[in-house]
């Protein structure tokens, strides 16, 4: 029995030394652990000793019981040693590891100098945890040594009264002397370790409250629970600052969540990871990573600790969302300037489209329901999809999913022939629209919108002096000519930012284009070209959304990942041709046909020749897009380039080549024009 009590002894001098005296922690925990080894077994084989059970039956059984204790001390110890372990595996760079409480003393000055990030704060969080283990382990075997195993020694000191009185045998003599022996050593031990469980607890006592104080001040709350989600009582003061009370001992799913379907998936998950039968990774990277708590946005993590515990940290990043949500504004508003100013002519164009596209909804407005009819409602669609590229062009972010929205409503009407009130609709997109265009005025001023109307001299003067002189000289050809001539644009002027637009759109699809303009110095009167321009803008963006391949599927087929489109003007005797060209994939006339089949548009057994296919893909409502997105799948782009050009008197004739690419040819006479 002596054997067993300087062993144990030598474990609480072990543990003295690794929390205080090694300079090498690894070393030192290694002779920790073998020390707490030999203690178990040594009781274990006291507890088992053939003298004792001879002595009382009672003794032995009592000798189990402080066996039973003394495992559960253990465990103690095994837990704070793997927390230990946790810390000195982690990211926390100290500048020695020697023993427990240096390296307490250097995280509290690592906080106090430079702070932690948020990984390494749970860390720290390990090491507060080893703390407990081993307070909780000290404690449970002070009340061992001082109480069960003395009052073991006291049923010993009894058992050698009565063997006195009972026998003066050799063998009783002996006995009598190894019990007393026992008891000098026992009651010597006693003393020594209660001294050395007192400062050890004391000296724990004191290191816990710093990493309390340490893990309370750094703005992260921290957590632990089990199986039942119970929050353990450790928990961080930040836990108190996010949600305004103490949540230890509540269930940690309702705290977190108020709706009942997000308590219950949370607790599967946790059951999950508990059960062991799914990786704790994998199913705490599918959780929410954000819930809402009085009304802030709190972030949120979990690491599996051990098999029985998952800690948790809480952030409240509220300040944080709303000033990227406040930086996003500010960037897209700069967008939206910077696109206003080098593209300014097509800024004013979007005005007056605006003006036109809200007065013929607000004709069609009656007692606050849509109604026209379905030849001015597909134009009105068509006017709405056209406006809606516009608005995204110049990074009229609300503009355009407004205008999206409205488009699906619209649509979703003529398919399920019911009516709904579109008036609130109508109101918020106009309203979208004029705030921004306010937040463009209020940058660069109302002296920058006011150059609407001039070139080098008014604008409506210009117009009032041409009307003038068609009616007053209206066989005058070359006065007229000379008049009109005033208000001529490069027709590549016009097209260049149609190429700006094209390469945008390309970049936001994963795609890359490069756009060709020719145009051999052919101008143009710009309020005569809107329709034609509307009409080369939805091509340029059917090519790069259905032609033009990704640059994987372009180098696949021996292709420059960069994609090629031209735009080709010229004179052909009284006529402007436009030839608008890409190197694509071409017309799939197995896909049109296949889609025409789907929407009842073709027999089962029906077929399309290239030339039916051409045509079919200028239908209202058809396209070959697997998806509606806010460029393309709605069927009426090309629908709106046929209507745009023959309202200028114009042809279209579309040429296509599997794996070359499309091209389509633009035919417009040129005395509508103004050339």
């Amino acid at each position: 029995m002596d054997e067993t009590l300087t062993k144990m002894a030598q474990l609480v001098n072990d543990t003295y030394f690794i929390l205080y005296d090694s300079d090498d922690i690894r070393a030192s925990r290694e002779v920790w652990r073998e020390s707490l080894s030999n203690a178990y077994l040594d009781l274990d084989n006291l507890s088992q000793h053939p003298g004792l059970q001879h002595v009382d039956s009672a003794i032995s059984q009592e000798i189990g019981q402080i066996r039973s204790s003394w495992e559960n001390t253990v465990r103690n110890y095994f837990s704070g040693d793997q927390f230990l372990l946790n810390f000195l595996d982690s990211k926390v760079e100290l500048n020695t590891n020697d023993n427990i409480n240096s390296m307490v003393s250097q995280v509290s000055r690592l906080l106090s100098e430079t702070g932690v990030d948020s990984g390494q704060q749970e860390d720290v969080y390990q090491l507060n945890l080893a703390y407990l283990r081993l307070r909780t382990g000290t404690a449970q075997l002070r009340v061992f040594i001082t109480s069960a195993v003395e009052e073991l020694r006291g049923n010993v000191q009894d058992e050698t009264d009565r063997a006195l009185e009972q026998t003066f045998t050799v063998s009783g003599i002996v006995l009598v002397l190894l019990l007393l022996l026992i008891v000098l050593v026992l009651t010597f031990s006693l003393r020594v370790l209660r001294q050395a469980n007192i400062d050890l607890e004391e000296q724990v006592r004191e290191r816990t409250r710093a990493i309390q104080n340490l893990l309370d001040f750094s703005g992260v709350g921290y957590i632990t629970f089990g199986p039942d989600l119970i929050i353990n009582p450790e928990i961080s003061r930040e836990c108190n600052t996010i949600f305004g009370r103490s949540i230890a001992g509540e269930n940690i799913a309702q705290v977190l969540f108020s709706s009942s379907q997000r308590q219950e998936d949370f607790s599967d998950a946790m059951a999950l990871v508990f059960s062991g039968t799914s990786h704790p990774e994998v199913v705490f990277n599918v959780l929410d990573s954000k819930t809402f708590i009085n009304d802030k946005t709190i972030e949120m993590s979990f690491r599996l600790v051990d098999e029985s515990t998952i800690m948790g940290q809480l952030r409240d990043i509220s300040e944080t969302e709303e000033l990227q949500r406040t930086l996003e504004r500010e960037n897209s508003q700069r967008e939206m300037v910077l696109k206003a100013v080098t593209s300014k002519r097509y800024f004013l164009s979007i005005l007056d489209d605006a003006r036109e596209l809200f007065a013929a909804l607000e004709e069609c407005i009656v007692d606050g329901n849509f109604h026209a009819d379905e030849e001015r409602k597909n134009q009105i669609i068509r006017d709405i999809h056209t406006f809606k590229a516009n608005a995204s062009f110049l990074r009229m972010a609300r503009t355009s999913k407004l205008a999206h929205m409205l488009e699906d409503v619209l649509i979703a009407q003529g398919i399920l022939s019911d009516e709904e009130p579109l008036g609130n609709e109508i109101a918020e997109l106009k309203k979208a629209f004029n705030d921004e265009v306010s937040s463009v005025v209020e940058v660069l001023g109302q002296e920058w919108l006011k150059g609407a109307d001039k070139i080098e001299i008014s604008l409506r003067l210009l117009e009032k002096t041409r009307k003038f002189v068609r009616d007053r000289y209206p066989e005058d050809k070359y006065l007229i000519h000379a008049i009109d001539v005033l208000s001529y644009l490069p027709l590549s002027m016009l097209f260049m930012r149609l190429g700006d637009m094209s390469r945008d759109l390309a970049a936001t699809n994963g795609k890359r284009v490069n756009v060709l303009i020719e145009d051999n110095e052919i101008s143009v009167t710009p309020e005569q070209y809107q329709n034609l321009l509307h009409a080369v803008n939805h091509i340029l963006r059917n090519m790069i959304t259905h032609g033009i391949e990704f640059p994987r599927h372009r180098e696949k087929a021996g292709k420059n990942p960069e994609g090629n489109i031209k735009i080709h003007s010229s004179l052909e005797g009284r006529e402007i041709q436009i030839r608008i060209s890409d190197d694509g994939a071409g017309l799939s006339v197995k896909k049109i046909t296949e889609r025409a089949r789907e929407i009842g548009w073709l027999d089962d057994g029906g077929s399309l020749s290239t030339r039916e296919s051409v045509k079919m893909i200028f239908e209202p409502g058809f396209s070959t897009a697997d998806t509606v997105t806010a460029v393309a799948g709605r069927g009426f782009g090309l629908a709106a380039v046929k209507d745009a050009i023959y309202q200028i008197g114009g042809k279209i004739r579309v040429s296509t080549a599997p794996g070359r690419g499309t091209t389509f040819i633009i035919v417009i006479p040129n005395e509508r024009m103004g050339y």
